[in-house]
Formats: structure tokens, sequence, C-alpha cells
């Protein structure tokens, strides 16, 4: 064993040391298709989607790349990864990839003229029976932003089959400036708005079916009757009034919709002393209006950081049921989000749990500090929450979806509450939820999360 772990590095050493870099002209090339994507591939007639994340390694002579949606040839649902690098006797890109349902590919990329051709050889599993497959890949870079790859002279065990494209376009994962600016103006406005105590001026910078999920009421709010109302009472208790002052930064806002706007924040709430006496996160969606000189909100997400001490409301009394959104076809396909979240969570899979968001997605909750963007920080933060609760054996958490409403055929957004309870039954932490819904293939997965808890 001592022999063999010398000889292996005798080789890697020697392999290091005579490795030669990527040509520029090829690392230029790759750099192209580096980002994260939106991938569509039809299938007859039938679209299949998929993300991928394409990135160097730090030396910038390796890409690797990982992936979520389905199998292209068994159009099952699979993760996949894989690696391109440069062979330096060959003087040519090899790839070599592999998917979560048992799949394996290897190609070789040929881009040493203007046309970037790729052959292909991969192998599936199909109800117990292999799947092997041939073929020319064609790259083609229609900008920046947009690329596809051809597939052509295919051959599946032996059987000539149609050519196929699948069409990237990029994800982009920058704040938007024109979006930022929008959503930056109005929080200004609102919060002049507050300092004032117009319970009515603050309803009206919601959309008429508006909601308000916040960690000071139990249920959502919602329209502009019941948002005024809330506001008059905080008001009456002298809220505005108190002389503190409330502020708001925008760490992240993008355009998920021609008219809609995702953000992302936080907030701070600031005695006459300058005490901090609360704050917390904000995720929130605006409906843009034609000339994109203003906006309002359609769903407001805000809740307090670690949780002040407070009377929890009654599992028994408070927490609702099931809804009969479950049973249409968006609330259907939050709800199975929802419950694939929760499996994970209570069997400590979080990687599992990871892949219930995008890959561009966003975590932004009031039991972990900060906000998470991308898989690995979702990972992270999923990690750090679970060992914040591991005093408590046995934990489960429940959620309800109780509204969803598309605002594209792609993007929706859906609220609703959650609670955790002990082995006996007793409750620990309760709260609302207000997120973001990528639609695709069928399914939902989260965009933007963001929840907190009951902080009266």
């Amino acid at each position: 064993m001592r022999l063999l772990a010398f000889l292996l590095l005798g080789f890697f050493t020697t392999t290091s040391v005579l490795a030669q870099e990527m040509p520029t002209q090829v690392r230029d090339k790759l750099n192209q298709i580096v980002g994260t994507w939106d991938c569509e591939t039809t299938v007859d007639g039938k679209i299949i989607g998929e993300e991928a994340s394409i990135r160097w390694t730090p030396d910038r002579n390796t890409i690797i790349y990982r992936g979520d949606g389905s199998n292209f040839n068994t159009e099952i649902s699979a993760t996949f990864s894989g690696i391109l690098g440069w062979d330096p006797v060959g003087k040519r890109v090899i790839e070599q990839g592999f998917n979560s349902a048992g799949g394996t590919m290897t190609a070789t990329h040929d881009l040493s003229g203007d046309r970037w051709v790729s052959p292909m050889r991969s192998i599936d599993t199909k109800e117990g029976e292999a799947s092997i497959e041939t073929c020319d890949r064609i790259f083609r870079i229609k900008s920046n932003n947009e690329w596809s790859i051809k597939k052509t002279n295919r051959i599946v065990n032996g059987v000539p089959v149609k050519n196929r494209i699948t069409r990237f376009r990029r994800i982009v994962t920058d704040s938007d400036p024109i979006a930022e600016e929008l959503v930056k103006a109005e929080i200004d406005q609102i919060l002049e708005i507050w300092v004032k105590g117009d319970a009515d001026a603050l309803a009206q910078e919601f959309t008429s079916d508006g909601i308000r999920a916040t960690n000071i009421s139990i249920r959502p709010i919602v329209g502009h009757d019941a948002i005024q109302e809330s506001f008059a009472f905080e008001f009456s208790a002298g809220a505005s009034q108190s002389g503190a002052k409330m502020s708001a930064n925008v760490d992240h806002a993008r355009f998920i919709t021609d008219k809609h706007i995702a953000a992302n924040g936080t907030w701070r709430l600031t005695e006459l002393d300058g005490t901090v006496s609360r704050q917390g996160k904000w995720g929130n969606v605006w409906i843009v209006n034609d000339d994109r000189s203003d906006c309002k909100l359609v769903l407001e997400s805000a809740y307090a950081d670690a949780p002040h001490q407070r009377d929890l409301p009654k599992r028994d009394q408070d927490f609702p049921t099931d809804s009969e959104l479950g049973k249409t076809e968006l609330g259907g396909m939050v709800q199975r989000n929802v419950n694939r979240f929760i499996k994970g969570f209570s069997n400590s899979d979080f990687a599992t749990v990871t892949r219930e968001f995008t890959l561009d997605g966003v975590r932004s909750v009031s039991s972990v500090p900060g906000s998470y963007r991308g898989h690995a920080a979702i990972l992270r933060s999923l990690e750090t929450e679970d060992k914040s609760l591991e005093a408590n054996d046995d934990v489960t958490l429940d959620a309800v979806v109780l509204n969803a409403k598309r605002l594209s055929p792609t993007i929706a957004i859906a609220n609703g509450v959650w609670q955790l309870t002990d082995q006996d039954g007793n409750l620990i932490n309760y709260g609302q939820w207000g997120n973001v819904i990528r639609i695709r293939n069928g399914e939902a997965k989260l965009l933007l999360e963001s929840a907190g808890s009951y902080q009266p």
C-alpha cells in the first residue's frame, strides 16, 4: 500500500510538472460558454428545460459544469456534471460527463477553426436497457448571452434518429441597474410615507391584490383594505411617532418578467439614542408601469432576524390545514416543491433541499444571518441552520400554501405559513413565507425564498 502511494505520488507530480497550459485561443473560445444558463431542448414536440452552471477552475485550465433538469435520451429528471480539459498530445479538448440516472458521456472538441465540432458518445439506461448514442455536436455562439448545440448524425442503438438542438440563454445573476434604481426610489418613497404615519398612502403603494407577509402578523394580509388596516393598527401603537428611524438597503434586484422585479435586502429600526431595536431582511416582488418610471408592491415578504421572546400561536387553533389550492395546477406544483423541501430538511438531506432552488436562487430567512445566492451558498445556510436546531431532537417542519399566482407562464409567486414542532408536538417556531417560483417541466423551483419567524 505504501509503495502504491509513492508510485501514485510520483505519477501525479510528474504529470503536474509536464502539464501544458491550454492555448489562449482555445481558452478564449471556451470562455464564451462560461456562465449560468437556461437551456431548452424540444423533444417530440415537448420542451425539456434545464439549467447549467459552467465555470473555470482557479487555474483557468479546466472547465467544470453542473446542471439540473432532464436527461435528453431518457427524459428522466436528473442532475448532471462534467469536466472539460486540455489534451496537449492530441491538441484538443476532452470532455467527460455523468448524470444522476447513471448515464455517462465522452466527447472531444475541435476548436481549431471557426466551426466548433464535438464528436460524442453517451450511454444511458432506459427501463433496464442500455441506450447508446453517437453523434456530432455543433456549437454555435450567437452572442455573449445566447448559444446553441446541434446534435447531428445521431445514431441510437444502431438506428439513425432526428437531429436535436439545445438553446442556451444566459441567466443574468448580477443586479440589474434599472431594477435596482426603481426599487430604491420606491423604498425611499415608502419610508417617507411611513414617517408621516399615513396608512392610506402606504396601502396605495401596493397593487389592489397585494400581499403583506411579515413577522408582525400570524396570517398574510391581502388587498388594499386589509393592508390599510394593518398599517393603521401599527401607527395607532405609535410605530412612526416614536421617533425611531426606519431604513432599508437593496442588496440585489432583477427583472423576473418584462414587468416584474424580484429584489431582496435588509432593513433596520434605529431608536433616538442610536440603538438598533430591530433589524432583518426582506425579499419582495414589484410590478413596474409601462414606461418604467414607477413600481408597486405585489408581495412584501419581510422578517426580523434573531427571534425575540414572544408568545407563539397555539398549534391546534392557528395552524391551517392544507388548503384547496394544492388541487390546482399551480398550487400542486408549489405544494410538491414545499413537500420535497420539508422531506429533505427533516432528513438533514440538504443537498436535496438545495436542488429545490434554481442555480441562481436566493435564500433569505430570519433563522440565519445574511442572504445566500447560488447552490453552494444555500447549502451552507441550511447546514448552519441545522446546527442551531441540534438541541431539539426530532424537530418536524410543516408548511402550508395559502396563495399562489402566476406572473408569467414560467414565473409565479406563492406564500403561506410554516411551523416547527418538537417530538411532543410542542410549537418551537412559527412564521410566514413569501417566495418567487420558477416553473419548468411541470414542476416548481425556488428563485427566491423569503421566510421568517412570527415576532409581533
